[in-house]
């Protein structure tokens, strides 16, 4: 009887857990949302003027410099432990993605943008971590000359580009958007729900070559978005 009753108490106290696990997501999403909304009104008040002033392309080249630095990354690091020559054939295949980028360097006036470096394993397995903390300090050298919003658009092309590797090195079998990162950076940068969310997460299709182009779709639609960003309105909310 005391096993029994031992038994039932651990079934009903999973069944309390599994009732109650939606909830606390909902609640951490929200406190989430509400952490990210509150530093987008920071990072707005920071920015304003820059961002005003500055042409309305250099949003979208911060996006696409962290896009392709974040891409070149992710696929040079996945190789960084094959031989020289198998390191040589992929340098190659990107080779417009690694010329985007030192015209976007070039452009933004930031000059000469370092790849993050990988050297093992564990490097590698820390790509998003890694990318996220600046390790490379593109962010803050990008920030120097333009604004902090594009210093968070920097950031989210480069969470979306280590994405789009992934996805594009293993055909469409594997996806890893990284939410947390990538609605962070979003939200901060003032992208609207609407065009980052897509991208955000997996894409489920009837093969994988449908969830890639899924995918792609989803990164082409966002990327249009970014182009069509207005300047972050007066702190009145006034014209």
């Amino acid at each position: 009887m005391i096993t029994l009753g031992i038994t039932g108490l651990y079934l009903g106290l999973d069944w309390m857990w599994l009732a109650l696990t939606p909830t606390i997501e909902a609640v951490f999403e929200s406190r989430t949302a509400a952490a990210w909304e509150r530093e987008a009104g920071e990072v707005a008040s920071a920015a304003r003027d820059a961002d005003n002033r500055l042409p309305a392309e250099t949003r979208l080249a911060a996006y696409r410099l962290g896009f392709h630095t974040g891409y070149c990354s992710n696929i040079l690091g996945s190789v960084a432990l094959s031989s020289p020559d198998a390191q040589a054939r992929v340098r190659e295949i990107l080779a417009p993605r690694l010329k985007g980028i030192e015209v976007l360097g070039r452009q933004l006036g930031i000059g000469e943008v370092t790849l993050l470096p990988v050297t093992n394993t564990d490097e590698f397995s820390r790509v998003n971590d890694r990318l996220d903390s600046d390790e490379i300090g593109l962010a803050a050298r990008l920030e120097t000359v333009t604004s902090p919003r594009h210093r968070h658009l920097l950031l989210l092309g480069m969470h979306l580009g280590a994405a789009a590797a992934l996805a594009d090195m293993s055909g469409g079998k594997l996806q890893n958007p990284l939410r947390r990162y990538i609605g962070h950076h979003a939200t901060v940068a003032r992208v609207p729900p609407g065009a980052w969310e897509p991208a955000a997460r997996v894409h489920e299709a009837a093969t994988p070559e449908q969830s890639a182009k899924a995918y792609q779709d989803a990164l082409a639609a966002l990327e249009a978005a970014i182009g069509q960003l207005s300047p972050l309105p007066p702190a009145d909310g006034s014209r």
